[in-house]
């Protein structure tokens, strides 16, 4: 993450200093959702898993006026990177930690602490939360 350098803050960051309204723009929330379909399914098309698919790990890049950067002016695909990959690996070869929190608020993890993650988890544990968040 520290190799983003300062244009690229946090989804979860971004929610919650959001003052100019950025996220209350729909076709904004699809354009994130869309990028990171995209990285879910290159994820899974591989066989490949990053684990922990929350918002403090998606990366939007913003403009010098504190905007989201569009990678097409005629789109609202919007620069999405994805941060920490700590648990990721092969799916069904790599396992979520002993310990982590379950106790963070939307979130619905699809694996037990110790079970491997396997390959649609990543999309489970998006959609358990992307809903709720989406909707702010």
């Amino acid at each position: 993450m520290e190799h983003l350098g300062s244009s690229w803050v946090s989804l979860y960051d971004l929610s919650k200093g959001d003052s100019s309204g950025i996220l209350r723009s729909q076709a904004l929330r699809d354009g994130i959702k869309l990028h990171i379909d995209r990285i879910i399914s290159i994820l899974q098309e591989a066989t490949m898993v990053h684990g922990d698919l929350r918002a403090n790990n998606i990366m939007i890049r913003l403009d010098d006026q504190q905007q989201p950067v569009l990678l097409d002016p005629d789109s609202d695909d919007v620069a999405v990177k994805v941060v920490d990959f700590d648990w990721a690996g092969e799916a069904g070869m790599v396992r979520y930690p002993a310990s982590r929190n379950e106790d963070i608020r939307g979130i619905r993890w699809p694996g037990l602490p110790g079970d491997e993650i396997e390959v649609q988890h990543d999309r489970e544990l998006f959609e358990s939360w992307w809903p709720s968040f989406s909707s702010l």
